[in-house]
């Protein structure tokens, strides 16, 4: 069975959550996937596909009490 991933062009929800991701990440909040697939109403391990289909090598996850997600192209 093959799983096909949602297009965030194709899909106004996950665009709206990649730009408010973006967003975030640039205001310097800290975003993790959990609180995502909370707001989003999605499993956890949905959400870190998609962003990393999105995303590909330019996003980070860091583990832990301080984790959260860095993506490359928004920090120098």
């Amino acid at each position: 069975m093959t799983t096909t991933m949602i297009s965030h062009t194709r899909n106004p929800a996950i665009a709206m959550m990649m730009a408010k991701l973006e967003a975030d990440l640039q205001a310097g909040k800290r975003v993790t996937v959990k609180d995502i697939a909370l707001e989003m109403g999605m499993k956890a391990i949905h959400v870190r596909s998609t962003l990393v289909a999105q995303y590909g090598d330019r996003i980070r996850f860091k583990r832990g009490r301080t984790g959260g997600i860095d993506l490359l192209s928004v920090f120098p």
